[in-house]
């Protein structure tokens, strides 16, 4: 018999909101340079006629060389002519951030600072007069700029940039990609730092986070990136989808924070409102007051204690385990004298038993076994039986030869009489319908003599 209990994740709830999901590990997507790419169709429309723009996303690029031949591109709208926002690797430690207003003028910005074969977080914004490229929140460099986008039918890319019908393809990671029609700053910056986009942000237009599929697992059956403002999925190409690149693959320093509980089968743990009662893995998007998202990743163990009872002859045995027992009288509810062992002899004596058994913390107690060979020394020992035992609805009583002036007598363990009927046949039903789930004595009385057995009533 187990008894629930609640625990709660006291800390999140008070410092965050709530917003309740379950997902799978904080993933990003591995480019190997030849082919990968996710297509976003006709993304330009979204910031059709803006003179506010934003792109931002986390990065981990590791092509030493990107040239004329190989420039990596990361993410943007390109089209060379009267649309380009994009952020491309240009040299080993510098981007080009461009963008071209739909006059064909393009204002080119070379943002410092990258570094190869590390997660850092980039954002290029367009506030109407200025350019302005960010690493890891700081502003590195800026540049006046004018115009706007009108056309509405080209794709935003990430992994790559379209030139001459070709792309740049990227060699290395992404994760968290946001296009926006604001000039991010601030607080905005703040949150993609260190947490995650408020997705309740009218400016959000796209938010690709990659947490998607199994960490360099078998995921082929994967065709889109989805957008967790639910306006564009992006189109997976390229991919192999299995393996540790050309992948998604875990990202060690996504911005969350990892938790750890450990509760009792039976038990309940309540994450964020929601009751947890199975060992996994489990998310939630909390927004703190300065409306940043924070991803807390809860790794939940739930311990089971295996409380059986196996009876041997007149000795009841618990399940083995490293564990430590106490046995109990069921009539009393109090436990036994000195019964602290993996078994216990009953030496016979009608009654009702359970054991509560402990383990790595973690306690459980059986149901109650019922041992019934009637009254010691009765000489109505062997002829009077009952089953099934436990009940549900009917006990019966059999004998095996008359009875003279026999009589049956259905009480609680406290004493009180609940059922008295004359017993006229060898085979006698005793309907239990009306009394409550519990423990009760059955006493068979009659001239030859009296014997007692204890039933559970289910």
């Amino acid at each position: 018999m187990k008894t629930s209990i609640t625990y709660y994740l006291i800390i999140f709830q008070i410092i965050f909101g709530y917003q309740i999901s379950k997902a799978q590990s904080s993933n990003a997507l591995a480019f190997d340079g030849s082919n990968d790419l996710v297509t976003i169709p006709n993304a330009s429309a979204l910031i059709s006629g803006s003179n506010a723009i934003s792109l931002a996303c986390w990065v981990y690029p590791t092509n030493p060389t990107p040239n004329t031949s190989s420039y990596d591109g990361i993410v943007g709208i390109r089209n060379n002519t009267d649309a380009d926002f994009y952020i491309l690797h240009f040299t080993a430690n510098t981007v080009e951030c461009r963008f071209r207003n739909s006059n064909g003028n393009n204002f080119d910005l070379i943002g410092t600072g990258i570094v190869l074969n590390a997660w850092q977080h980039l954002a290029f914004t367009y506030d109407g007069s200025m350019l302005r490229y960010y690493r890891n929140g700081v502003l590195t460099d800026s540049l006046p700029a004018n115009g706007d986008i009108t056309l509405n039918n080209e794709s935003l890319f990430i992994g790559g940039t379209p030139y001459q019908g070709n792309q740049f393809l990227l060699e290395g990671r992404v994760d968290e990609v946001t296009f926006w029609d604001k000039a991010i700053n601030g607080t905005d910056l703040n949150c993609l730092l260190n947490g995650s986009a408020d997705t309740s942000d009218a400016n959000l237009l796209l938010y690709y986070k990659f947490n998607q599929g199994t960490a360099a697992g078998n995921n082929t059956a994967i065709t889109t990136l989805i957008d967790s403002k639910n306006n564009i999925n992006g189109t997976l190409s390229g991919f192999a989808l299995t393996g540790s690149t050309s992948n998604f693959i875990s990202n060690p320093n996504s911005a969350s924070n990892t938790v750890s509980a450990s509760i009792c089968q039976g038990d309940t743990f309540l994450f964020a409102g929601q009751p947890l009662t199975v060992t996994g893995i489990y998310f939630h998007t909390f927004t703190s007051t300065a409306g940043c998202d924070s991803l807390v990743e809860l790794s939940l163990l739930v311990s089971n204690v295996n409380a059986t009872i196996t009876q041997n002859g007149s000795t009841l045995l618990a399940s083995p385990s490293f564990a430590t027992y106490q046995w109990i009288n069921c009539i009393t509810g109090l436990p036994i004298t000195n019964a602290t062992s993996v078994s216990y002899n009953t030496q016979n004596i009608n009654g009702l038993y359970a054991v509560a058994v402990t383990s790595n913390g973690c306690t459980d107690t059986s149901a109650c076994f019922a041992i019934t060979t009637g009254i010691n020394e009765s000489v109505l020992s062997g002829i009077v039986t009952i089953y099934p035992n436990p009940v549900a609805e009917t006990l019966n009583i059999k004998l095996a030869k008359n009875l003279t002036h026999a009589s049956y007598i259905v009480y609680s363990v406290s004493g009180k009489e609940i059922i008295r009927q004359n017993i006229n046949a060898t085979s006698t039903p005793v309907l239990l319908s009306e009394i409550n789930s519990g423990y009760y004595l059955i006493k068979v009385v009659s001239d030859e003599g009296v014997i007692q057995f204890p039933f559970i009533k289910k």
